[in-house]
């Protein structure tokens, strides 16, 4: 940890400070944390993230996700131009906690999408936006309306990614950000024929 380059890499991009309940809690990364999203960004930076594959983390229920998340969004808007970042779920109760995670951890508005014109709208103007959604705002085909296409580069942290990710709406999503690059989080990998990491890519961590 006190290595130096670690120390000055924790300390810059890996403490926030949590507002949530009328409480200011100092929040440093844990290790899988600040492994994960450093093993992520080299990734990226390497060029050895294919076009939607960008691939998958793979850690223990109640390890951080949320707070993992917030950092590598972090770390994606100051090393690459301020792109645009979507998070995804497919609970609204999700949806809730980690919108209110960022947004209690002081990153910059983050938008949660109130619902499918809503994101459409987003998606079709999202230069350097954080938007917050769940999968099942994406069928933009439904009653003939015109498919939302963004032609931004575009971050998609999915969480939960072993879930809803394998049909007809997530076909729909990915129609929707050709320029998307799809990274996992999950507790859960689908092991069957591989199938997490057929449709995300490689284990990161």
């Amino acid at each position: 940890m006190f290595e130096p380059t670690n120390f000055i890499n924790l300390m810059r991009n890996f403490v926030v400070y949590d507002e949530a309940e009328n409480k200011r809690v100092k929040k440093i990364a844990k290790y899988q944390q600040f492994r994960a999203v450093n093993k992520t960004i080299q990734k990226i930076e390497a060029g050895n993230t294919p076009n939607e594959k960008g691939g998958v983390i793979w850690h223990t229920q109640r390890s951080g996700k949320s707070l993992t998340m917030v950092w590598l969004a972090q770390q994606l808007k100051r090393k690459f131009g301020n792109p645009t970042v979507l998070v995804v779920t497919d609970r609204r109760q999700l949806d809730k906690q980690i919108h209110g995670t960022f947004k209690n951890c002081g990153f910059p508005d983050p938008i949660k999408a109130s619902g499918r014109d809503n994101l459409k709208s987003l998606i079709e103007n999202n230069r350097g936006k954080t938007i917050m959604t769940t999968i099942q705002k994406f069928p933009f085909f439904k009653d003939e309306q015109p498919h939302a296409i963004s032609d931004e580069h575009v971050f998609v942290l999915i969480d939960e990614g072993h879930r809803t990710q394998y049909g007809l709406t997530a076909a729909d999503m990915r129609m929707a950000l050709p320029n998307g690059v799809f990274l996992a989080y999950t507790g859960t990998p689908l092991m069957k024929k591989e199938k997490t990491t057929n449709v995300f890519g490689d284990y990161i961590d």
